[in-house]
């Protein structure tokens, strides 16, 4: 989680370049993109250092996806990325059509991508963190009633259909009267 929190704040930070440098961004906004000497080789360069910086987790979960035969999440991402990276590439070198570059769309596609993995990763940690705080109210025994007498097991143990008594005042039905004339309460499991 914390690698993806740092990927994902240090790729922001580097994409506000790429993006105001784009020249399909700037079309797109109808601002024209600044001009000085090397300006149109810096969404290249630092939409490189993304690709390989920021998109490393994805790339190398591509790289296991396919090794194990498990196509998922981390295939896609690096697919997608890296057609981007290449047709932009391929398009600052004039190899392909200027249109092709996606410089802007590669590093917003990472940063996004680092984030949503980032509050996924807190979301399974905070969730298992519940669980485990859930599992600690379970009790460590009950009491099974076997005919007229009580028997302490072990929770494990029930199964369904066992009447059973979690603490002093548990659950449901009322099934019996005690020497006070109170009911005791005990569920069906």
């Amino acid at each position: 989680m914390a690698q993806f929190r740092e990927l994902f704040w240090i790729n922001l930070v580097i994409a506000v370049p790429v993006v105001v440098f784009s020249t399909m961004f700037a079309m797109l906004l109808g601002y024209d993109v600044p001009d000085f000497p090397g300006a149109r080789w810096i969404p290249p360069l630092i939409g490189t250092v993304m690709y390989l910086f920021g998109g490393r987790p994805f790339l190398t979960g591509a790289v296991d996806e396919i090794r194990f035969r498990k196509p998922g999440t981390m295939l896609l991402i690096g697919l997608a990325i890296t057609v981007a990276f290449l047709a932009s590439w391929g398009a600052s070198l004039g190899v392909l059509h200027h249109e092709l570059e996606f410089w802007w769309e590669l590093a917003l596609l990472i940063v996004i991508m680092l984030l949503g993995h980032w509050v996924e990763m807190r979301s399974v940690a905070q969730t298992t963190s519940a669980l485990d705080s859930f599992a600690a109210l379970l009790p460590d025994e009950a009491e099974k009633i076997d005919g007229d007498r009580t028997v302490t097991v072990c929770p494990q143990t029930c199964r369904w259909g066992m009447w059973w008594s979690f603490g002093p005042v548990e659950a449901s039905l009322p099934t019996a009267e005690s020497s006070t004339g109170a009911p005791t309460w005990t569920s069906q499991w």
